[in-house]
């Protein structure tokens, strides 16, 4: 079934009977009947006892017919979590029994019926195991410490108290290894530039590590001697960054023949010194606040050159002007103090003195406040407590007296609660019948219970009989035939089932035979394309409607035609191939269309030709190769860019052999030092390096060794340095001086390199702060000694007192230009005053506001009034 009463046969009558109105009425029943759908379950944590609640929405509500939703909500017991602990730490050192231990730690507690934790501790016995190394390396030497290495690794570590490791690295000195050198060479021809002929070997092996130095590589046999001829020295003029000019000149004739060999060709004289010249002075910087100067500097705009004099004065300073304090608005007057009745106001600093400028004064004021009576709210409802049968009511204070003012008034009334009688509401509408007992209530509520001896309440609940309840049945169903028995068959369910006496239900199902439905055919198709096999082009028409019931059966569904003819296509030639050993080439090209259905054939795909001569082609020479040391000659090549073709010319010489360049020998201008004197022949020596050996008849080297005889050579010490600071402990500061070149050959011996001297005593340094804001307790004001230096090394010691107290300036009193209202008429002396308002109070023996004059008036208030002994009658 599919849904309600929606069967596979019912769908096949559907696709049969296509736009009738019964199958529109099946189509809009099935879309009408919808199923409910939900989405997958949520879930939520798991609570103490191991269970978890789990939840889900409704994506599609049911609709007609339609099953209804399942449970949205529900608990289930949490999925089990099993212990995971974690991995196993190092093993302890061994115990005194021979044991070691190690622990592991739990990563995750068992939940929920999950599996217990494993064991999280192990112990074994102790196993001693002695250091294992493996076989030495080969020994290596290095060049820069002469000294040579080998070393071996641990392949077992010492535990559980093993032999220990041995040494896993040894040094010593490299062997020496002595200079190798080939045999003698053939002697040379005579050289042009020299007029001699060399013989020479090369070195196969270079001395290392204190072996035998080289011998000569090269002899010398000489000709008639030719003198080197230089040009003019030539310059531009032009000074580099070191301050020098340089200097060149040309050789016009080369030496030969061991001649007079060339001098210099370049030199360099000093230029003339260039002074520094200062840029101008820039802005002058804004004012410090800690020192109160300012400061301006100009850079350098042409720097000293060649030993000129340097720029000076690239700084100056000057003092700031003075800038007094700059108050700000007072601000609003603060509330009264309740302690002592008092109000003040403040302002703030704006800009503060800053340079000696003048400091804000006063920035506090203080006033009286008048006094204030309390103030009281209104009476609140009355309220009735059940258990007394009594009534209160209450008003509370809205303000508190202040500053001397009163407040005369009660908090609290009481009285007996007034009698209140049951109220109840309206009835409801009868309810549904309950299915036990066939009846239908109805309900009032209470509005008001009986309190304080009020009336009771009447019945809130009453009940009558269920009216009967007659079967309804549904619409019937549509028709639906069965394709084995030929009958149709259409159902209808109940909506409401009978209840209470109510009339029964009818029959709920009826059959009848099936009616024929003929076949029924759609619109033909276009041809299609041909068939290769066939040479045929096809069409058709469907089936919409099969025939069923004893209905007419179907007509043709498929007609053919012959196909049209194709005729051959090809495509351009291509590019002509390469061409091939007996100098011939071929071009193709491809089919496109293949003929059919006896359209026309192809013409040829492929023609041949021969080939035009290809001349050799060679590119340019490469790089003259290193000369080779046996033969003095070097080679250079070429390469064959194109090689001849069918015919072609054949390709020129691609290598050509020349004499090698002659190489001088070029050594180190610098020597290095002297060695140390020998003390059996009295000499020293030093040596140069030679940086390029002579080749190809180039000139021999100059000497690379001289000998002097020994000099005695004093010591040379440097400069003093500054004088260290004072050490606390010993009130001494200390100075040294460094050994440049210590006395050599019976020389003078050094001086003494450091000198101690008596720190120069600091005596103690103070000054007096500001005076403090004026203590209004005792009428002081206080000021303290500030020590900015401590005396050390014996200096003049500190002040004993460290604290000064003078009396504070007086203030007067301050009052305003108006006065206060009038004060009440006094009954006794018929008179009222007024005084003006107090804006500061007199302090530290200032001049008191009773005290200054027009500070309290005074008027006499007679009228309605008799003075004197009995004033509280009234005048006639």
């Amino acid at each position: 079934m599919l849904g309600h009463g929606l069967t596979l046969a019912t769908l096949g009558v559907l696709l049969l009977v296509g736009s009738s109105d019964a199958a529109r009425s099946i189509r809009e029943e099935a879309n009408a009947n919808v199923n409910c759908k939900v989405s997958g379950w949520t879930y939520g944590t798991c609570d103490t006892s191991g269970m978890q609640e789990r939840w889900r929405t409704i994506l599609q509500n049911p609709q007609g017919k339609g099953a209804v939703c399942p449970p949205l909500k529900e608990k289930v017991k949490c999925k089990p979590v099993n212990c995971v602990v974690g991995d196993w730490g190092e093993w302890s050192k061994c115990d005194a029994k021979g044991q070691k231990t190690r622990t592991r730690e739990v990563t995750q507690e068992p939940k929920y019926g999950g599996t217990a934790c494993p064991s999280l501790t192990q112990s074994t016995k102790c196993r001693k195991v002695d250091c294992q190394v493996c076989e030495w390396s080969a020994w290596e030497c290095s060049p820069e410490t002469k000294k040579k290495k080998r070393t071996r690794t641990i392949t077992v570590q010492p535990s559980d108290g093993g032999a220990d490791c041995p040494p896993l690295e040894e040094v010593l000195p490299c062997d020496p290894v002595d200079c190798k050198l080939t045999e003698w060479g053939p002697w040379s021809e005579c050289a042009e530039a020299d007029g001699r002929k060399t013989r020479k070997r090369t070195v196969e092996v270079q001395p290392l590590y204190d072996g035998k130095e080289c011998g000569a590589q090269e002899e010398v046999n000489f000709c008639p001697k030719v003198n080197c001829e230089m040009s003019e020295w030539e310059t531009d003029n032009v000074c580099d960054d070191n301050g020098l000019k340089h200097f060149t000149r040309t050789i016009t004739t080369q030496p030969k023949y061991g001649g007079k060999t060339c001098e210099a060709e370049n030199k360099t004289e000093q230029c003339p010194p260039e002074d520094c010249v200062p840029d101008g002075w820039a802005e002058w910087s804004t004012c410090n606040e800690d020192d109160g100067y300012k400061s301006r500097t100009r850079g350098i705009k042409t720097k000293a050159r060649f030993g000129g004099k340097e720029c000076s004065h690239l700084k100056e300073e000057d003092h700031c002007p003075p800038e007094d304090c700059v108050p700000d608005e007072w601000s609003e007057w603060s509330t009264c103090s309740e302690a002592d009745g008092y109000k003040s106001r403040t302002r703030e600093i704006k800009t503060k003195a800053r340079y000696g400028g003048k400091e804000c004064y006063p920035l506090k004021e203080e006033d009286r406040c008048p006094p204030i009576d309390c103030t009281i709210d209104e009476w609140s409802e009355w309220s009735c407590n059940a258990e007394t049968g009594s009534k209160t009511r209450t008003r509370g204070r809205k303000t508190n007296e202040l500053y001397g003012g009163t407040c005369p008034f009660n908090f609290e009334e009481t009285e007996p609660c007034d009698p209140v009688n049951c109220a109840v509401g309206e009835w409801t509408e009868y309810g549904v019948c309950n299915e036990e007992t066939g009846k239908r209530t109805r309900t009032r509520p209470v509005t008001q219970k009986t309190l304080y001896g009020g009336t009771e309440c009447p019945p809130t609940s009453e009940d009558i009989d269920c009216d009967p309840q007659n079967c309804v049945l549904d619409q019937w169903e549509p028709w639906v035939c069965d394709d084995k028995s030929g009958l149709k068959t259409r159902k209808r369910g109940i909506l409401v089932h009978p209840k209470w006496k109510g009339k029964d239900c009818e029959a709920q199902e009826e059959t009848l035979p099936c009616d024929p439905v003929d076949c029924q055919v759609g619109e033909w198709t276009e041809y299609g394309v041909c068939d290769e096999y066939s040479g045929v082009r096809t069409r058709t028409r469907p089936v919409t409607v099969k025939s069923m019931w004893g209905g007419k059966g179907c007509l043709s569904q498929e007609d053919t035609i012959p196909c049209d003819p194709v005729d051959c296509e090809v495509g351009e030639w291509s590019q002509w191939s390469d061409c091939n050993e007996k100098g011939k080439r071929h071009r193709e090209r491809e089919v496109e269309v293949e003929p059919k259905f006896k359209g026309k054939e192809c013409p040829k795909l492929k023609e041949w030709e021969d080939c035009p001569s290809v001349h050799c082609e060679v590119g340019e020479w490469g790089p003259w190769s290193v000369c080779n040391h046996k033969t003095g000659l070097k080679t250079h090549t070429r390469q064959i860019t194109q090689a001849p073709k069918f015919g072609g010319n054949k390709c020129p010489p691609l290598s050509e052999t020349a004499n090698c360049d002659p190489v001088p020998c070029i050594v180190d201008d610098k020597w290095s030092e002297y060695s140390a004197c020998n003390c059996e022949t009295g000499q020293r020596t030093r040596r140069r390096l030679v940086i390029q050996y002579p080749r190809y008849d180039g000139t021999i080297c100059p000497p690379i060794e001289e000998s002097s005889k020994c000099e005695p050579a004093d010591c040379h010490l440097g400069s003093w340095s500054d004088w260290s600071g004072c050490d606390a402990a010993t009130g001494l500061q200390t100075r040294t001086r460094q050994i440049i070149n210590h006395p050599r050959e019976g020389g003078a011996a050094c001086e003494a390199t450091s000198e101690t001297r008596t720190c120069p005593a600091v005596d103690c340094k103070s000054t007096w702060s500001e005076w403090s804001a004026c203590d209004d307790k005792i009428g002081k004001k206080t000021r303290f000694l500030e020590i900015t230096q401590y005396p050390e090394y014996g200096g003049e010691p500190c002040p004993t007192k460290n604290e000064d107290k003078t009396s504070c300036d007086p203030i007067d009193c301050q009052l305003s230009d108006d006065f206060s209202p009038w004060g009440r008429c006094s009954q006794r002396t018929c008179t009222r005053s007024s005084e003006r308002h107090i804006i500061r109070h007199a302090k530290h023996g200032g001049k008191k506001c009773e005290d200054i004059e027009g500070f309290k008036r005074t008027e006499p208030c007679t009228e309605g009034r008799k003075c004197g002994s009995n004033p509280g009658l009234v005048m006639a």
